[in-house]
């Protein structure tokens, strides 16, 4: 919203005023959440994860590096 308001101006004045934004925003969400899946399906392949403890442990992998960033301050 922040973009389209900053950069893409005409496009959201015209999405407000026709009544169409809310629609744009859940189609945006969509499309995001569907190209998330894929991507997450992608890395399953790649690493060969097919079973629930497999992904499980990807999870865990993720959030234990996360952490570490964390205290290393590398995430912001």
């Amino acid at each position: 919203m922040d973009y389209l308001k900053q950069y893409r101006r005409v496009i959201y004045i015209n999405l407000l005023t026709s009544g169409k934004f809310n629609t744009y925003l859940a189609d945006i969400d969509r499309q995001a959440q569907e190209r998330f899946e894929r991507l997450i399906e992608g890395m399953k392949q790649t690493q060969g994860i097919t079973t629930v403890k497999g992904r499980k442990r990807l999870r865990m992998d993720r959030t234990v590096k996360q952490h570490k960033g964390l205290r290393k301050g590398d995430c912001k």
